[in-house]
């Protein structure tokens, strides 16, 4: 017998001897071998994470926040393109190339001061390419920075050399979003594709 069975017949023993002890006893074992509510339930704990991120900005800054993603592209036996909007968000396509996914312009945090001129410099165009052979030229860059900034010269169009904003915000502080146009070639090669180009600041 273990110890903890020898002092419950103990004390069941004492209680029998004392008056109304047969209840008492009859309580006090139910008492001792009944289990829990909280016992006899199952709990669950689960644990979920979440990431949190800022950008700190210093003055006279311009800091990558978004990557440029045209989503995915079904091929076709003719070429096409791939027109990314940075103010709408959206990508539409010539051609008879089929499009699915995500659609994201570029993305850059700036922090200048407001009334300044931010002149904008960027590429004529970049290449993408994949491992193991194949490329796609993006290029005829777009951009949208509303409501931080207002167009005041756009030099050579849209599509490369420079342009130039007002910051209107009071902080200084902005958002510009970056599309373009991606030439698909006709049976272009399956795989993913990547390039990197420079959008470089300069505040007046």
């Amino acid at each position: 017998m273990t110890r903890w069975e020898t002092w419950r017949s103990a004390w069941l023993r004492r209680l029998r001897r004392m008056p109304g002890g047969a209840l008492a006893a009859c309580l006090l074992a139910w008492l001792l071998l009944a289990p829990s509510a909280a016992s006899a339930q199952t709990r669950t704990i689960e644990t979920a994470t979440s990431t949190a991120q800022a950008a700190i900005l210093e003055p006279a800054s311009l800091l990558k926040t978004e990557d440029m993603d045209f989503g995915r592209i079904a091929a076709r036996p003719n070429i096409g393109t791939v027109v990314l909007n940075p103010a709408t968000l959206t990508c539409t396509t010539t051609g008879t190339l089929v499009h699915a996914g995500v659609c994201r312009p570029a993305e850059f945090a700036g922090r200048g001061r407001r009334n300044l001129i931010a002149r904008f410099t960027f590429p004529t165009s970049v290449t993408l390419t994949r491992t193991g052979g194949g490329s796609m030229v993006l290029d005829n860059f777009r951009f949208d920075a509303s409501p931080d900034l207002r167009l005041v010269l756009n030099g050579n169009g849209n599509g490369a050399g420079n342009i130039r904003y007002l910051i209107l915000s009071t902080s200084g502080m902005f958002t510009l979003r970056v599309g373009g146009t991606l030439h698909v070639g006709a049976n272009q090669a399956p795989g993913t594709y990547q390039g990197s180009f420079n959008v470089t600041v300069q505040y007046l």
